[in-house]
């Protein structure tokens, strides 16, 4: 879908309104060739909402030539919803303009030196982590061909099985056969279960004494999920051992990290357990606080 103009410009609404789109008109895959600096509230809800939709999401990582931290590169940071992808040479080394680093590198693929259509009928070769990540979507499409319910954790995860090309690139540069072989016949079956915090959609920021609503799911491609794991420091729950705990209570000011593992029936558990971050404000003082 066209979100950018002829200059490569773009605006944010035209990214949101296509993402809507796709889910809406029942895409598979979401290529995003393009990254940006700023956090965006409403485009992660929207590529939430897309990986909850079973969608498949795959970024640019980006063509800085920075680590990542102290960078940050957005869609490809959220790597719960998206697949970060950085840029090899034809020497399966990093390429030189590529961004880099695991907080926003899921995998890498080619980027240099690109065959691909061109205005006028043409074709050209071009380089940017722009050219790597449609081979992780169209890989994505391949692995959908084995199994038509595939969602982006066990894409992201059969995706993983990737040749090393470094430090900082992620689980490597991509590698179909591998991939395939991981997802075999159908769901890979020595793969761990993922879980999700669907509820707050993003960290929040509430006064001493309010609640915060939490709930959480998770996916097994094998079997199931058979227990739920909250951890709520500087919280009072209901409950933390259910996939639903409700309303948590937060009395005192503070920064507190709300954490989310499930487990499936094989013992297996989520290696990247799903976490909120919530700040309490004190309540502020309508009236004089400390007479004299």
């Amino acid at each position: 879908m066209k979100t950018f103009k002829s200059d490569g410009t773009g605006f944010l609404s035209d990214i949101l309104r296509a993402v809507y789109y796709a889910v809406g008109n029942n895409a598979n895959v979401i290529n995003m060739s393009f990254d940006t600096q700023t956090n965006s509230r409403e485009l992660r809800k929207a590529l939430n909402y897309a990986n909850q939709n079973n969608i498949i999401s795959v970024a640019s990582a980006g063509n800085e030539g920075q680590s990542a931290p102290p960078l940050t590169v957005y869609p490809a940071e959220w790597q719960n919803d998206v697949m970060g992808v950085a840029s090899t040479s034809n020497q399966d080394t990093r390429s030189s303009f590529s961004n880099y680093g695991n907080a926003i590198v899921w995998v890498a693929a080619p980027g240099e030196a690109i065959v691909t259509t061109y205005p006028f009928g043409t074709y050209a070769a071009g380089s940017g982590t722009s050219f790597s990540a449609p081979f992780v979507s169209g890989g994505s499409a391949l692995l959908l061909s084995r199994q038509a319910n595939a969602n982006q954790s066990l894409a992201g995860r059969a995706m993983a099985h990737a040749q090393p090309v470094g430090p900082q690139m992620g689980n490597g540069r991509l590698d179909l056969v591998q991939a395939l072989r991981a997802f075999g016949a159908g769901a890979p079956s020595d793969l761990p279960p993922t879980g999700s915090i669907d509820s707050p959609s993003g960290d929040v920021t509430i006064l001493a004494g309010q609640s915060v609503f939490f709930s959480g799911s998770g996916i097994d491609p094998d079997g199931k999920i058979t227990a739920y794991s909250w951890s709520f420091p500087g919280g009072e729950p209901g409950s933390s051992n259910v996939a639903t705990p409700g309303n948590v209570t937060y009395s005192t000011p503070g920064t507190f990290v709300a954490t989310f593992t499930v487990t499936d029936d094989a013992g297996l558990i989520d290696p990247n357990p799903k976490t909120r971050t919530i700040t309490v404000l004190p309540v502020p003082c309508l009236i004089l606080c400390n007479p004299l």
